[in-house]
Parts: C-alpha cells; sequence; structure tokens
C-alpha cells in the first residue's frame, strides 16, 4: 500500500486546506520568495530550499499525528516527491543546452523507505483501516499546517492576484510580443509564448509516449519503462529538437522574465513593503 502523500497533493492543498489553519502574520519574506518560487523567477537552490521546508515539515507533523493515534509513520525524503538532480532551472541557459524545457528529461527520485509499507503489513486488518483513515486525515491536517506557516496560503493568493494585474500592464503585454517575434526570429513561428512552444513539445510527447506503452500519454514512474523511453527513436529525436528549442529562444526567454521580474518585484515591494527585494 503506498501511504505516502505526493507534493502535488500539497500544493493543490493550498488552496483547498487553508481555511482552518490560514496564518494571516507569516513572514513576508517567505511569502514573497514563494511567489517568485510559483513564478519561477526564484534561483533554483532557493526554490529547492522552499520545497524541502514543505515537505519535511509536513512529513514531520504527519509523524507526530500517528502517534498520537498510537500508530508509527516514518517521514520520507524530500527527495522521494522532487527530483531535485534533473529538474530543469529556466533560469539557466545551461539547464536549456543540457535537457530543453524539461520535457523529455526523466525524473531519478530516491527510494521510499520500506519501513512505512513494513509497518502497515504488520497491522492487523482492523487495524490497517485505522490506519489508512488516520493518515488522510494527518495528512491534510500536516499539509495545511505546513503551508500556513511556510507562507504557502498566502503566496499562492498574492501570486494569483499579482499575475491577473502583471498580465494587463502595457510592459507586459509588450514582452509577450517581443518573445513571439524574437522566437520567431531563431526560427520558431507561430508561438504566442513559450508556454505554446513548451506545450507543442508536451503533445508530442504525450503521443509517443502513448504509442510505445499503449496507454493515455502519462509518463510511467517504473524506471524500466522510463528506460524503455531513452531507446525510443521518437523521443530521442524529441529530446533533440526540444533542445534546439529551448536553446535558440533562451534570450527571448531571458528577456521576457527581466521584464516579469521587474514588474513582480515592484508589485511585492507594494504589497509587501516590509520585504526585501
Amino acid at each position: 500500500m503506498k501511504i505516502t502523500l505526493t507534493l502535488a497533493a500539497l500544493l493543490v492543498c493550498a488552496t483547498a486546506c487553508s481555511g482552518t489553519h490560514e496564518n494571516e502574520q507569516a513572514d513576508p519574506t517567505k511569502i514573497r520568495n514563494t511567489v517568485l518560487m510559483l513564478a519561477s523567477l526564484l534561483p533554483k537552490k532557493e526554490s529547492d530550499d522552499i520545497h524541502v521546508a514543505l515537505i519535511d515539515g509536513r512529513e514531520s507533523l504527519i509523524r507526530q499525528c500517528m502517534a498520537a493515534d498510537g500508530f508509527t509513520y516514518t517521514p520520507e525524503s524530500a527527495g522521494s516527491f522532487i527530483d531535485f538532480s534533473d529538474e530543469v532551472d529556466p533560469r539557466s541557459q545551461d539547464d536549456a543546452k543540457a535537457r530543453g524545457f524539461g520535457v523529455t528529461t526523466l525524473p531519478h527520485f530516491d527510494v521510499q523507505s520500506s519501513d512505512n509499507d513494513l509497518y502497515y503489513k504488520s497491522l492487523t486488518p482492523e487495524r490497517q483501516k485505522g490506519f489508512s483513515s488516520r493518515f488522510s486525515d494527518c495528512s491534510t491536517s500536516a499539509a495545511a499546517e505546513t503551508n500556513s506557516e511556510q507562507g504557502l496560503d498566502a503566496a499562492q493568493k498574492l501570486y494569483e492576484h499579482l499575475t491577473g494585474e502583471i498580465s494587463g500592464a502595457s510592459e507586459y503585454r509588450n514582452a509577450v510580443i517581443n518573445w513571439s517575434t524574437c522566437a520567431s526570429d531563431a526560427g520558431f513561428q507561430g508561438f504566442s509564448d513559450r508556454e505554446s512552444l513548451v506545450d507543442s513539445f508536451m503533445k508530442r510527447r504525450t503521443g509517443i509516449v502513448a504509442k510505445i506503452f499503449n496507454s493515455g500519454g502519462g509518463m510511467p514512474q517504473d524506471p524500466k519503462l522510463l528506460a524503455k523511453l531513452e531507446e525510443d527513436s521518437n523521443f530521442i529525436g524529441l529530446r533533440r529538437d526540444e533542445i534546439a528549442a529551448a536553446t535558440a529562444t533562451f534570450p527571448c526567454t531571458r528577456a521576457f522574465d527581466a521584464v516579469r521580474s521587474q514588474l513582480m518585484d515592484k508589485m511585492l515591494q507594494k504589497e509587501l513593503p516590509t520585504s526585501k527585494g
């Protein structure tokens, strides 16, 4: 039985679980950095630190919550949820040259501890039901409390607000047009923004994966299946094209992100005047 809570569930809980534990006095610096992380404008090391704090905090609280009801839970490492080594930094030209946009970068996670599964199997059927029920409740409450303490709840709301404000700014609209023109000059015509270019590679990947595994196109988790992708000529060609596109359009994206960063910093200073730019 897989009993760990995924990172996606933690981030979704930033919205769904905010009601009970929301902390209006969250550290402005944490909120600011988390907003920049959500906008992919924070340096990778700092972004990784936020993810580690969120996961470690949540896992520790789950352990405490389960122990209060007489159950044992062994916290999982942050690396079992996020592939920190292969995660692509959109701010890095070296990453663009080596891994493109990250579409064809295959994940390598830490092996999760077997302690929780072994413990679960040692329980009676009745206790297993109690464990599963309590784990679900503890995971939800732990995610909510961690999100609040780390400023994720407030950052998510602020990010959504600022994204709307920025998208309406004339500087931003001009930057979008400039990105499209720059990408066209680099040989990638017909793309309105970076997201549409990345999406074109995502669609190609979905088709390749669906054909190889006769599936809906979702990326497999089994390392053996991932290794099969590495050997597929179409997947290899997709990776080559992706890296070429990411490398060629990196100057376009860098200029676009410079505008986004300036606008975001300006608005963050207005919303969080005590935070440091």
